[in-house]
Order: C-alpha cells, then structure tokens, then sequence
C-alpha cells in the first residue's frame, strides 16, 4: 500500500487530468461579453459525438497514464519489501545480541555471587588463623 501522501498526490494527478479532459474546449463565461475576443480553439459542439478515433486515442492516453502510475507504485513496492527485509534482518541480529547480552548478565551474576562467596569464605579462614 503506498505511502498516505503519495496516494494523494496520485489522486490529485488523476483529478487534475480528469478535470483537463472534461473542461477542455468548453467556452468559458466571460465569451458573452461582446468585448472579448472569441476563442481561438473552440472545442466540439456538445451535442456531436466525439469520433471513434478521438474516442481511441484519448483511452489510449489514459491507458499510458495509468501504466505509469502502475509502474511508480511497482517500485514504491519492491522498495518497500527490500526495507521490510532490512528491519527484519536487524530485528534477527538485536535478537541475537540481546541473547548473547542476557547469557552474560546471567555469568556475571553467578560469577560474582562466587566471588563474594570465596572472599567470605578467606576471610573467615584468616580471621580464624589470626584467632588461634
């Protein structure tokens, strides 16, 4: 799924031509004014049809936008998976070191706790010796 303001600009963009489309060749309020110049590429009458080859190129320019707009969400895509296979990739190696870290948290611990055992344990004994 893209990114929230890519698929808005998108959709401006699919807006935007749309509107081009519909408005192009429409006259405009302000020909009534008799001052005005007339339009210099006025569009077909409304009530003609357009022609079957109009009619194809204009699906044809519409097909090219839309594969353009596939083509740019393929590779948002497959730039998305290869950065879902990076953080999967970090999250296996913290994973590993957060258990090799626990491992020696744990040995540290036990190591210490032997430690503070054999001291107790020497100084007891010389405590003894210097008593006797």
């Amino acid at each position: 799924m893209p990114h929230p303001k890519r698929r808005q600009a998108l959709a401006r963009q699919a807006n935007r031509a749309r509107h081009d489309r519909t408005t192009s060749g429409s006259p405009s309020d302000d020909e009534n004014d008799e001052n005005q110049p007339p339009n210099p590429t006025p569009g077909p009458p409304a009530t003609q049809p357009k022609s079957m080859k109009a009619q194809i190129v204009e699906k044809d320019c519409r097909i090219t936008e839309l594969e353009g707009i596939i083509s740019g969400l393929r590779n948002e895509l497959l730039g998305l998976r290869y950065t879902l296979q990076d953080v999967k990739s970090e999250h296996t190696t913290l994973l590993g070191k957060h258990r090799i870290i626990a491992m020696v948290n744990r040995s540290l611990t036990s190591l210490k706790r032997k430690a503070e055992t054999t001291s107790r344990e020497e100084l007891a004994r010389r405590q003894c010796k210097m008593l006797s």
